[in-house]
Formats: structure tokens, sequence, C-alpha cells
């Protein structure tokens, strides 16, 4: 019963009650009770402001961490895209020398039958405008 009364004091429920009738016996009662009181509001009042600040804390780290997978994610899509960026160039570059080849191929056999050179020379003289 006494653990109870006190946490009955210490979270001020109905405490004036107790204080009053412990206090129609013992003139300086009320001493105890402010000291109580008093340290035991600071002890609480500390706790709760723990815990809030904790939960502040891990809300924070929380979002950071998801802050940091975020800029892993796109520094892999960058990577990816670069990757295939390069790939696609690699493929660019072989169709252009294997068109290079064709066109001059092309050419090759037109010289040799003698034909006319004015529609290839024209084609390759757009082309490398481009």
């Amino acid at each position: 019963i006494t653990a109870l009364t006190l946490f009955q004091i210490m979270t001020l429920d109905e405490w004036s009650y107790i204080a009053q009738q412990v206090m129609a016996s013992q003139r300086f009662a009320w001493v105890p009770f402010v000291i109580f009181i008093i340290l035991s509001t600071f002890f609480l009042l500390n706790m709760m402001i723990a815990v809030v600040c904790e939960a502040i804390t891990f809300i924070q780290h929380d979002r950071e961490d998801r802050d940091l997978v975020d800029v892993h994610r796109t520094n892999a899509t960058v990577a990816f895209v670069s990757a295939e960026i390069s790939r696609l160039e690699t493929k660019l570059d072989k169709l252009t020398s294997t068109l290079d080849a064709m066109l001059n191929h092309q050419i090759a056999i037109q010289e040799t039958l003698g034909g006319d050179l004015s529609t290839v020379q024209k084609t390759e003289s757009d082309r490398s405008m481009t």
C-alpha cells in the first residue's frame, strides 16, 4: 500500500487528500511531501524528455539512412546508364566502320564495272556533312 500511495503522490493523483490526512496528525508533514513531489516530478519530467529526445534521434537517423540509400541507388543508376552509353557508343563505332567499309567496297565495285560514280559520291558527301 505504501508504494501505491507514493506512486499516487508522485503522479499528483489526489495527493492533497493524502497530505491533509497525514498533516491532521503531524504538523510538519508537508515538508517530506513537498520534497518528494519536487524530486519525483523532476525525475518523471526528465524521463519523459529523454523518451521524446530518443524518438526524435531515432527518426532523424532513420531519415539519414533512407537518404543514404537513395544516394547509393542514384549512384548505381548513374553507373548503369554510363555503362550502357559506353556500350552503345562502341556499337555505333563498329556500325560506322562497317558502313564505311561497305561504302568503300561499293565504290570499288562500281569503278571495276565502270559505272557512274556520281550517286556514290553524292551519298558519301551527304554522309560526311552529318
